[in-house]
């Protein structure tokens, strides 16, 4: 398979306008938006709709020559013209104006403008406008730290390896090296540090978390890595392999983030699941070590009671399970590789070690009916965990979900899920209904008034955004 194809698209531009993916709204849906000017590429980065370094770079680029697309007459002149790349330009810039790749896309657009100054105007818009075909010359495939650092060092682009480049005409891939060790994990200075000095932790908000929380990784992969729909074990670390940091490192960071950044309440281990006997390890570490500070991670629905009762006695709050679906025939297509009743006494088992679960449900798999995500539906409110979410499925290309659903023409025009036997319109309005039918209930009605901090007031700018989602807002 192509790399162009395993790539998923974030933000691209189409029929003279930017479209990119939501990010806003990851993962519950994939929604595009579409900018026709540069104001609305601006309030785009600005909601967070965009985000991550490449994406903040090609947005700025794409920003400034959606302004030039959409050019009104008055900029009749050289004068005039530059004069307003230069308003444009910092407009974009201040968007987000810690975000370095931002500030490089904005910039880079504006020297290429007073690089051809003696041409005429045409011509420089032209060029501008032409160069959103042009912006990502380079991309890193797989992990990226040493091949960005040998670039940044000046290292040729034919000796880094998970480069591919543009050369010419064509497209050169260069070999990819090993997933990176322990060692070298260890090596990359503690994420949380960033993250204090570039990040307003306020502005991030989930409905299983604490606020204000904090991400970090303990390792890379996922031990499991047969989900077929899963993009990460298809794309970034594929399948089985995960590398993790050692447990001193993890807990060194933890400290860290314990002394330097006491407005944390809570941290979230990002590992793609956090399996039995890391999570032992980690648990006992962290009490041996003295910290108190409250931590979630990804889990799958087969941990035992005994580690999950010692992950509560270390702190544990919440555990993310990808439950997905009540029908057996569903999860055995989609190689989940546990069952239904599984997964059930897991989630009874983690009610008694005291965890609370936030509850992961998708509709849309290949071959799905309504009659069976009905099953889910009434399956996500027997666990009763203590949030959950009903994703829309994204097929990402380069996952075996996606080749599926292309391959028999259960995708429609704009990629999303639509069969014969499930429509795209009922998978929409039947995951509203669930969202409603275990939301909307006495029952999560008692636990916000008993908990109307964190379940309420934190999050009352994602209940405007959740009521009109339940009802009538397409999504």
């Amino acid at each position: 398979m192509a790399i162009e194809d395993r790539i998923p698209r974030t933000i691209w531009w189409e029929d003279d306008k930017v479209r990119m993916i939501d990010q806003s709204r990851l993962p519950l849906v994939g929604d595009v938006l579409e900018c026709e000017g540069y104001e609305g590429v601006c309030l785009a980065i600005r909601s967070m709709a965009v985000r991550g370094a490449p994406a903040l770079g090609v947005a700025a680029a794409l920003a400034v020559a959606a302004w030039v697309n959409n050019q009104s007459a008055e900029y009749d002149s050289h004068e005039l013209f530059f004069a307003g790349l230069e308003d444009v330009v910092q407009e974009v810039k201040e968007t987000r104006p810690t975000a370095v790749n931002l500030a490089w896309g904005a910039e880079r657009m504006r020297r290429l403008a007073y690089a051809n100054e003696a041409r005429s105007l045409d011509e420089i818009r032209e060029l501008l406008v032409d160069l959103k075909a042009r912006v990502i010359t380079k991309l890193i495939v797989g992990q990226f730290e040493y091949p960005v650092a040998e670039l940044a060092a000046g290292q040729p682009p034919a000796e880094v390896r998970n480069l591919v480049r543009k050369e010419g005409a064509g497209i050169v891939r260069n070999p990819v090296r090993p997933y990176l060790t322990g060692e070298e994990l260890d090596a990359i200075p503690f994420v949380s540090r960033f993250l204090a000095s570039q990040v307003d932790l306020r502005r991030y908000k989930t409905p299983s978390e604490l606020f204000p929380y904090m991400d970090i990784l303990t390792g890379r992969g996922c031990c499991y890595g047969h989900c077929t729909y899963c993009l990460w074990v298809h794309t970034y670390v594929c399948g089985t392999s995960y590398s993790v940091r050692s447990i001193g490192n993890v807990i060194e960071e933890l400290r860290y983030i314990e002394r330097e950044l006491p407005q944390v309440r809570s941290v979230m281990l990002q590992d793609d699941t956090f399996p039995d006997a890391r999570a032992r390890e980690f648990s006992e570490a962290k009490l041996a070590a003295g910290i108190r500070l409250p931590w979630s991670c990804y889990a799958r629905g087969n941990m035992s009671y005994e580690v999950m009762a010692l992950m509560k006695r270390a702190g544990c709050l919440n555990l993310h399970v990808g439950y997905e679906s009540a029908d057996p025939e569903v999860l055995q297509r989609i190689k989940k590789g546990v069952t239904v009743e599984r997964m059930t006494q897991f989630t009874d088992d983690a009610k008694r070690a005291g965890l609370r679960i936030h509850g992961d449900f998708a509709v849309g798999f290949p071959g799905e009916t309504p009659e069976s995500f009905e099953k889910t539906i009434a399956w996500a409110k027997r666990l009763d965990p203590y949030t959950a979410q009903f994703q829309l499925m994204i097929p990402f290309p380069g996952t075996p979900y996606y080749n599926m659903m292309k391959e028999e023409g259960w995708l429609n025009e704009r990629g999303e899920p639509d069969m014969p036997q499930f429509p795209n319109e009922q998978i929409r309005a039947m995951a509203k209904r669930a969202y409603r039918r275990f939301y909307l209930t006495p029952r999560y009605l008692w636990k916000c008034l008993c908990h109307p901090y964190d379940r309420v007031l934190v999050r009352l700018k994602t209940m405007a955004r959740a009521v009109p989602a339940m009802f009538w807002r397409r999504w």
